[in-house]
């Protein structure tokens, strides 16, 4: 995270190296590296500690509490790789991972991940990543993704952003159930048809808690 795209990616013939990818991909390192400056740890510097949001149904929270994480791609066959999908964003984690097959009220978790290095992928990537593990030595792909139809404010699928178009959400993928830790479980329940849910009150309320979270921690 902390090193320069170049040094940490290899080339690859799969691999685009035009400027405007180059480009694209630093940015986006950049940016996980801004969201993990806080959480820095003084042990392991060059590990990003980052307070993701986990969606899932609520049958399965105790399990996940109990047992941990399992390396698996519930939600389907792993679009950007086969693993544990985590986001930046409550609203995104409660939108897509959340419910399954309808059920609501579903859990989140607010979960510390870590990972070293980071595969910044883009929507070009995404054929190769399919159902596959981490992508050569990475151990994380960080996805900015943006919603395949801009139009429909309810929207449930996501696809990596192009070189240049700006991210919706980011989506954290990791490899490994010991690179997540789950801190908190902020259990949803539908609210009184005189006060909707929304969007912007959830990513409100899940902005505070994880101030909180980095205050207590």
């Amino acid at each position: 995270m902390h090193a320069t795209l170049a040094a940490s990616a290899p080339a690859t013939e799969a691999t685009d190296s035009s400027p405007r990818v180059l480009a694209a991909r630093q940015a986006a390192h950049a940016e996980l590296a801004e969201h993990a400056r806080p959480f820095v740890d003084p042990a392991a510097p060059h590990v990003s500690l980052l307070p993701m949001w986990h969606g899932l149904p609520r049958p399965a929270v105790e399990s996940v509490l109990r047992t941990g994480f399992a390396n698996l791609a519930t939600t389907d066959v792993g679009f950007f790789g086969k693993g544990l999908y985590s986001a930046w964003e409550a609203d995104y984690a409660h939108r897509v991972y959340a419910t399954r097959n309808g059920e609501r009220p579903g859990a989140l978790l607010l979960t510390w991940t870590a990972c070293f290095s980071a595969y910044p992928v883009l929507a070009s990537d995404a054929p190769r990543l399919r159902g596959k593990g981490n992508l050569e030595n990475y151990d994380a792909h960080w996805v900015p993704v943006r919603p395949r139809d801009g139009s429909n404010p309810t929207e449930l699928n996501f696809d990596a952003c192009e070189p240049g178009e700006p991210a919706r959400y980011h989506e954290l993928v990791l490899f490994e159930a010991a690179s997540m830790l789950p801190r908190y479980m902020v259990d949803l329940v539908p609210l009184p048809d005189t006060f909707p849910a929304s969007e912007s009150t959830l990513a409100a309320a899940a902005t505070a808690t994880a101030a909180a979270t980095a205050t207590a921690t």
